[in-house]
């Protein structure tokens, strides 16, 4: 109500301005604004004069009716959009359907209700009969790896000799060209009752490092095995295999006798391909007492290892010379 007044009001103002305007107009001939001069003065009757005046006012009067409607559009413009709440009939129930219809009945265990040609049935509930269920997933049970236990012993001396065909073997020895020697050997266990059912130990290889206080460290690439031709060995569960830590060579006074150890570089079949030279390496250790690492490397790649740390005594040959006649 209150816009249809503000349009209304607006178009007689409109109305008005456009009549003052027109009379404003007439003002410019010499009858009328004679007429002006001698009822308001010469003053006034040129400013309404002007060439300018009478446009203006005719463009407001014609403008005016149309304020209203720039105003409202403005508004809208600057404000966010109005919907109307959806209003929704509430559909009848069909109990209430059922009651107001003339031509009905219902029966005691599964009711069923019927409006002209329209038939209304309960729904369907479903007994453990009929219910469906879907198959029980699979438990996925994610891989862990088989636990390898490997047991070490301290270091023991034995006789020791290397064959024609370059390994190292447990025993003296009086073949032509075969080399007796004292070892100082150390016994991994793969221990049987600790570690997995089918766990194996493939590839297996060993890197030492000597330690002293005083002298740089010594390092053996790949450390010899007793009875194997390649730096790796597989063992089985409840095996026990030795590696070759250092070397006393006999055959000379005791007291000339100087530790050794030995590097394999029989890493491959075509090993001499990349070494180039012997079989094997033997590295001079001096008469010390020796923080040995001993680092176990197993797996196609390498992804196992374990270290084991001990001590080393290389002080008193003599006596080792002993332990292993």
């Amino acid at each position: 109500m209150a816009g249809d007044k503000m349009v209304k009001t607006t178009e007689r103002i409109g109305l008005t301005t456009i009549l003052i305007g027109a009379i404003d107009w007439f003002t410019r001939y010499d009858l009328v604004k004679g007429l002006v001069t001698k009822v308001a003065g010469a003053g006034f009757s040129a400013y309404v004069a002007q060439w300018w005046l009478s446009p203006l006012i005719l463009v407001i009067g014609f403008g005016l009716p149309y304020l209203p409607r720039i105003i409202e559009f403005l508004i809208s413009v600057g404000s966010p959009p109005h919907y109307e709440p959806a209003t929704w009939d509430k559909p009848p129930s069909v109990k209430a359907s059922v009651e107001d219809s003339g031509n009905s009945n219902a029966t005691g265990g599964s009711a069923t209700a019927t409006i002209g040609d329209i038939h209304i049935h309960p729904p369907m509930v479903a007994t453990s009969s009929s219910s469906t269920q879907l198959p029980a997933l699979p438990k996925f049970t994610p891989r862990r790896e088989r636990v390898v236990y490997i047991e070490h012993s301290e270091p023991i001396v034995r006789a020791v000799h290397l064959d024609n065909e370059n390994v190292w073997r447990i025993g003296a020895t009086r073949n032509y060209g075969d080399e007796n020697a004292v070892g100082i050997l150390l016994p991994l266990y793969f221990d049987a009752k600790q570690s997995d059912a089918g766990a194996r130990m493939e590839y297996t290889r060993v890197h030492l490092i000597f330690k002293t206080s005083s002298l740089p460290p010594v390092r053996v690439d790949h450390a010899c095995w007793v009875n194997a031709s390649y730096d790796t060995m597989e063992l089985d569960v409840g095996e026990t295999k030795h590696i070759v830590l250092a070397l006393l060579v006999t055959g000379k006074e005791s007291e000339s006798v100087a530790p050794i150890t030995i590097s394999t570089n029989r890493t491959k079949s075509d090993w001499y391909r990349e070494s180039g030279g012997e079989v094997l390496e033997y590295i001079e250790l001096q008469t010390n007492v020796y923080n040995l690492e001993a680092v176990v490397i197993w797996g196609g790649n390498g992804e196992f290892r374990k270290i084991i740390e001990l001590s080393l005594d290389l002080s008193d040959i003599p006596k080792l010379l002993s332990q292993g006649s």
